[in-house]
């Protein structure tokens, strides 16, 4: 085959010549194209809405893009190695999505920047799911940008005997870009680490992220049972465990969430995603990432404080009591009790702001006592509250439920060194 220009060769021009090498011999039309001093003649049309017939009895996968990667085209040699219809591809997916994870990965921080500077690729090797053999079809890709089109094409022949003929050197090669490459990029921008297991060994090749999340030095190396050491809880471990020995023989995805502590005590939270990949029907490695969402949930939690906790007093708000009143309405009985304080507006004009709010402060604490764990204390606005106690004879616990808050609150408020009756 002759060597591929290195620009203006349009997305239609580049397929069209990867199609006419096939040697594919009925309903060719001609084509004045000349590749690197070759010419490239009896060449099949490009239809329209896709790559015509013809292009369905290529014996290589055809695929075209927009310039973001959503599918546009997909010959039927590409379609029955994913075991996908059209309808599932074109418009609904982008060619990463295709790919599997180490893939992915490896697309997103390499292949895709080089096809943006470049404008082309040559005989990558990738991986792609193989819907007849239930495991992964390598494949050698070629692919060409146009700009002007706003298109990317790609070519893609099964690779297998290749990929099984250099197997160990491209192990090799995925297992050191792991730590220099594509992972320290994605951890810059995710906040995660990767790592890759080897089943047989239980041998872990972790990113230095993991290493940092573990609270372990990156030159000790790591097995898959000082991983699991690191989490606090035994049913944890254990469902981890038993979740990775099932990608043995299962092809699925293996997720977590849980709370590990590090030598040195820190807790931190993390989300566990593993998968297995598979080679001729066996699985070579289990591939998978550690994600540090300590923050994440410190942060969902400081919004969820403030739109269902009250600022001022620490108890329920309006919001928080109406949906819990409405939760308790459709469920077994309970006792309320709504109440204000009296004259309450006079103690905020003659002793001040910061004063009545130390007042409000003492009482809410005062209520929230009297419900404890199984009820609900809330500041509704101003100097309102309600309680919300589950009891069996709802009229005698309301009863009950009054007359503590009365003596609850007949007690003097010592606040800010002044003694409010």
């Amino acid at each position: 085959m002759c060597a591929r220009p290195r620009g203006g060769l349009s997305h239609a021009a580049f397929l069209h010549a990867e199609i006419a090498f096939c040697r594919f011999g009925r309903g060719r039309r001609r084509l004045p194209l000349r590749r690197g001093g070759c010419a490239v003649t009896d060449v099949p049309p490009l239809a329209q809405d896709g790559f015509g017939p013809e292009a369905d009895w290529l014996p290589c996968g055809l695929l075209l893009t927009d310039s973001e990667g959503q599918i546009l085209a997909a010959n039927a040699t590409l379609l029955r190695w994913l075991g996908q219809p059209a309808s599932a591809l074109i418009g609904q997916r982008r060619f990463p999505q295709l790919l599997a994870m180490p893939g992915q990965i490896y697309w997103k921080t390499d292949l895709w920047p080089k096809l943006c500077a470049q404008g082309h690729l040559d005989g990558v090797t990738l991986p792609l799911p193989d819907a007849a053999g239930g495991g992964l079809r390598h494949c050698l890709l070629s692919a060409q940008l146009s700009r002007d089109a706003g298109r990317i094409g790609f070519v893609l022949f099964d690779a297998a005997r290749a990929h099984l003929r250099d197997q160990d050197q491209a192990r090799a090669g995925v297992l050191a870009q792991l730590r220099m490459r594509w992972l320290a990029q994605i951890e810059r921008m995710a906040g995660v680490g990767a790592f890759a297991l080897d089943p047989e060994t239980g041998e872990i090749e972790a990113s230095d992220r993991v290493f940092e999340m573990l609270g372990l030095p990156a030159a000790a190396g790591l097995t898959l049972e000082q991983l699991l050491a690191r989490f606090v809880s035994g049913k944890v471990r254990a469902a981890i465990r038993d979740d990775l020995a099932q990608l043995t023989h299962l092809q699925a995805t293996v997720e977590h969430e849980a709370v590990l502590s590090t030598p040195a005590g820190v807790l931190r939270r993390v989300q566990l995603q593993a998968e297995a990949e598979w080679l001729g029907g066996q699985m070579t490695r289990i591939a998978g990432v550690l994600h540090d969402i300590t923050r994440m949930q410190e942060d969902q939690q400081r919004l969820w404080q403030a739109a269902n906790i009250d600022e001022l007093t620490g108890l329920a708000n309006r919001r928080l009591f109406h949906r819990r009143l409405q939760g308790a309405l459709g469920g077994g009985p309970f006792a309320l009790v709504l109440l204000d304080i009296d004259d309450f507006n006079a103690v905020n004009d003659l002793l001040g702001a910061d004063t009545a709010d130390a007042a409000l402060r003492e009482v809410a604490v005062r209520l929230a006592g009297l419900v404890g764990a199984a009820g609900l204390a809330a500041r509704l606005g101003g100097d309102e509250f309600a309680l919300l106690l589950p009891a069996a004879d709802a009229d005698a616990a309301a009863v009950r439920l009054a007359q503590s808050v009365l003596a609850a609150l007949a007690q003097p408020l010592d606040v800010a060194a002044t003694v409010l009756t």
